[in-house]
């Protein structure tokens, strides 16, 4: 029936558009990612050693 379809549609749309900004380096969720997180401590690292 179409009064299903439509709303899976427009989910399905809105999950790809996450998708593909998602790619482009965007964080959607606000999580720090393991890389930044490996970053910062090697700068606190560094700068305990200074």
């Amino acid at each position: 029936s179409r009064n299903v379809a439509r709303p899976f549609a427009v989910v399905a749309l809105i999950v790809a558009g996450a998708g593909v900004l998602n790619l482009k380096g965007i964080d959607i969720q606000g999580e720090t990612n393991p890389h930044q997180i490996m970053k910062m401590r090697r700068e606190e690292a560094e700068e305990e050693l200074e």
